[in-house]
């Protein structure tokens, strides 16, 4: 942070809230002021000069006398009498005026060159410099403008600097759980290569665990890289109209088997049954196995896995959605679909059902767990769902754990 000092050696206005002329900029000032108010006063003495010399030529040379007629002396005399009083206002007006544009002109002139100065400073590095927007006049709107611009570029650098650091930390953390099947990967080889007794048995077993191993590693690059290709700003979303109800039923298809094994009753509700929403279907799918697979995954103890799919209203939608933080009040829409993913199983407490949306928090507790992860899965999930321009958090309510999708129907996703 900049503080006073650093403004005065800079050159700069030595206040941080209002603008002040410094003594330097007053005696600027005050010589200007003198010399205009100097050549205003030298053009009325000569126009003095020669107007009474022209008074003096028309009495002596031509003859004017006051003694010609009624009507000429009244006019001579009005005219002589009172020029000097009409002149002297004359000047006295315009001695004021001139001065007070030329005041204001300076001080336009030495606050810009401030601004200048201030705008110098921030392109050689002072990016938490700002520009004082009191007492400097017409320029007040620059100042704001300015400013505004220098706290974007600050928060585009404070993103950028948060971006580099969370994708270290990504590349450490899955350096870190690549590394681990790596190890056995290469360590399974080389018993292999180095064991020339293994039986038929021992060698099928190494080879199941190298490809278990293997397919660990490609289920962290897939991830990794489906988590950098959503973060992207210039990712698309191919959308196509898709009956919900329908698209609701197929994802759960794939889960009958797992379901029954694991105990779990699935089944979903859409209303209306008829909904068509406008969405990329192969990230949707994701979006609703991820979310499923975390059921069976994570869900201990879970009897049932609820989709509910509902369309709202933004009215009801705003009385419903328990998303506070970065409300979509920018979306305008008229209508909202909700999709919740319900289970009964282990609960989360607040903390971990915000941070469980973050980068590798799930690849940290998996070091100290045998379920497999790279921790990128609902990440993924929140990107996708922000590619559709919605919003996806996890609540507690009614002793379940709620995963909720919320997406704008958009007017050009209206039919």
């Amino acid at each position: 942070m900049i503080n006073k000092n650093e403004e005065k050696k800079a050159g700069l206005i030595p206040s941080f809230k209002s603008f002040k002329l410094s003594k330097s900029d007053r005696i600027e000032m005050t010589i200007n002021l003198f010399i205009v108010a100097g050549t205003v006063s030298f053009i009325y003495l000569v126009l003095m000069f020669s107007y009474q010399q022209l008074l003096n030529f028309l009495t002596f040379n031509l003859g004017w006398t006051i003694k010609t007629n009624l009507k000429d002396n009244i006019i001579a005399y009005t005219l002589y009498n009172k020029s000097n009083q009409i002149l002297i206002g004359l000047y006295l007006a315009t001695l004021f005026i001139t001065v007070t544009f030329r005041y204001i002109h300076e001080r336009n002139r030495i606050t810009l060159r401030y601004i200048r100065k201030y705008i110098s400073a921030m392109a050689k590095g002072k990016y938490d410099l700002r520009i004082p927007n009191e007492g400097i006049g017409d320029y007040v709107t620059l100042a704001q403008d300015v400013n505004t611009l220098m706290d974007s570029i600050n928060q585009a650098f404070k993103e950028r600097d948060e971006t580099e650091k969370t994708k270290d930390e990504l590349m450490n953390n899955i350096g870190h759980d690549i590394r681990t099947p790596l190890t056995s990967i290469l360590g399974y080889l080389r018993l292999i290569q180095d064991s020339s007794d293994l039986t038929q048995e021992e060698l099928a077993s190494y080879i199941k665990t190298v490809h278990s191993k293997a397919k660990s590693m490609q289920v962290l690059i897939n991830d990794l890289f489906e988590y950098t290709s959503t973060q992207q700003t210039t990712a698309k979303v191919n959308k196509q109209a898709i009956a919900m109800q329908a698209f609701t039923e197929q994802v759960l298809a794939d889960f009958n088997l797992q379901a029954k094994q694991a105990g779990i009753e699935m089944f979903c509700q859409v209303t209306p049954s008829d909904l068509v929403l406008e969405i990329d279907p192969e990230k949707m799918v994701r979006v609703f196995n991820n979310f499923i697979t975390n059921t069976f995954k994570y869900g201990e103890g879970a009897t049932y896995q609820k989709i509910l799919v509902t369309e709202m209203t933004d009215q009801e939608y705003k009385k419903y959605t328990r998303y506070q933080k970065n409300r979509l009040d920018t979306i305008k829409t008229e209508k909202w679909v909700v999709i919740e993913f319900r289970n009964n199983g282990t609960l989360l407490n607040e903390e971990d059902l915000e941070r469980v949306f973050e980068r590798s928090y799930r690849a940290d507790s998996s070091r100290t767990s045998q379920k497999p992860g790279s921790g990128l899965g609902l990440a993924i999930v929140r990107n996708m769902v922000a590619l559709h321009q919605g919003v996806a958090y996890g609540i507690v309510e009614d002793q379940d754990l709620v995963f909720r999708v919320e997406i704008p129907i958009l007017r050009e996703d209206l039919h």
